[in-house]
């Protein structure tokens, strides 16, 4: 065995131990004492050339490394989970997130230069709209309510009125490009926007969550989703006909979780079917295409939105 190989196979063993290589620091190790920077950098060359497979070499800071199984990074650049994860990241600095994750310093610096380097490839054009920073604190004290089901108190600005609610928070919710908390007492489902919860105490008393509104934030399409009990049995079925010049991004997207195509017609057209909570949650959406699409049902739909179209007329007088 030669002493390039003794070397190389002393770096799997660090590597294999998680252990972070310093380039300096090998310079006073045995195997490498008196030899050159760029002969040790020769010997991590061999590792990341011909045993790629296996795993990568990822520096951390300057002249360090730490390598990485591509096993995981394998989950990193699945085309679902990269997208995820850009987007996480991005939310997840401006918002300094970061700094509550269990990770070691050289961890969060190897997940950050993973990620970052998919802006190479992608550009997120919609960012999160979210206007200021989370108060990191604040959101320590909702998760430490959320996981051990401890009842708060918050204070929310709420279009410029000041409200003081006493309630059980159940979730923290990314939806529409912004963060929400989601509550639930006394038979009163809410959804507040984190940036307008001014304040938070947390209480001692603790409560008991129900396991449906748990169920129902799961299948939250919205935030204005409207919860009541037995909530499956009484959602709202919208049907509409998408017009054969744009029913292509209707296949090609589910704008919503209930999204069905649920028939091709001869003309290029498509029939669409969702089930909302309430119309509310599809007003907005129906809005941004309603040159190309028709409401089939509900007919209270179709008379709410031929009202708001009317109303619209006067703002262009």
């Amino acid at each position: 065995m030669n002493n390039q190989t003794k070397r190389v196979l002393a770096l799997l063993e660090m590597f294999s131990k998680g252990e972070i290589v310093i380039i300096e620091n090998l310079m006073n190790h045995p195997l490498w004492y008196g030899l050159s920077e760029k002969t040790i950098r020769r010997d991590l060359d061999i590792i990341k050339s011909n045993l790629s497979q296996s795993f990568e070499c990822v520096r951390t800071t300057k002249g360090a490394y730490k390598a990485v199984t591509n096993s995981l990074l394998e989950n990193f650049v699945d085309n679902k989970m990269l997208s995820l994860l850009v987007i996480a990241y991005n939310i997840a600095k401006k918002n300094s997130l970061f700094s509550s994750l269990d990770l070691s310093k050289d961890d969060k610096y190897i997940l950050e230069n993973k990620i970052k380097e998919s802006s190479k490839c992608y550009e997120f054009i919609n960012k999160a709209i979210e206007n200021g920073k989370l108060n990191l604190d604040m959101l320590k004290s909702i998760e430490f309510a959320i996981k051990h089901a401890h009842k708060i108190t918050l204070k929310y600005n709420a279009n410029s009125e000041k409200i003081v609610v006493y309630t059980n928070p159940y979730k923290i919710i990314f939806i529409n490009e912004n963060f929400y908390l989601v509550t639930f007492a006394d038979d009163i489902f809410s959804v507040f926007r984190l940036l307008n919860i001014e304040e938070i105490a947390v209480s001692k008393d603790t409560f008991h969550k129900n396991y449906e509104v748990l169920d129902f934030i799961k299948t939250m399409q919205t935030p204005f989703a409207k919860f009541s009990p037995n909530f499956k049995e009484n959602l709202i079925d919208v049907k509409i006909v998408v017009f054969a010049q744009k029913a292509r991004y209707f296949k090609a997207k589910k704008f919503f979780n209930s999204q069905v195509i649920e028939k091709e017609n001869d003309d290029g057209s498509v029939i669409v079917s969702y089930k909302f909570t309430q119309t509310l949650e599809v007003k907005s959406f129906l809005l941004s295409w309603i040159e190309d699409i028709k409401i089939l049902e509900p007919a209270s739909l179709k008379d709410e939105m031929k009202e708001i179209l009317l109303n619209s007329l006067a703002n262009f007088k």
